[in-house]
């Protein structure tokens, strides 16, 4: 899968995700900071990207009228940030027969 990671996500998570086989982008070395979420949502869309963002409220409009391949927003939890997404992530998919 290929994951965009939005400006506000810990580079921390890029590199788990790339531990588990996962293509991963970083916002912040294609785009300023002050990129418009259109543009950002764009992006992501235009080159396959799930978009991971820790701005969910941002986003929440622009996913119902702009085509996208995805938003998540990772779990904040006790100043340990997107924690909750690393476990979510990190957990093998059971196969069933």
């Amino acid at each position: 899968m290929k994951f965009l990671l939005d400006q506000d996500v810990p580079d921390d998570l890029s590199y788990l995700l790339k531990q588990l086989g996962h293509e991963v982008g970083l916002l912040r070395e294609a785009f300023p900071g002050d990129s418009s979420d259109e543009a950002v949502l764009q992006f992501a869309h235009e080159r396959g990207c799930v978009l991971l963002t820790c701005n969910r409220n941002d986003f929440l409009h622009l996913a119902t009228t702009r085509p996208h391949h995805g938003i998540v927003e990772p779990e904040q939890t006790k100043g340990l940030r997107c924690f909750g997404c690393w476990i979510v992530l990190a957990r093998p998919v059971s196969k069933t027969t």
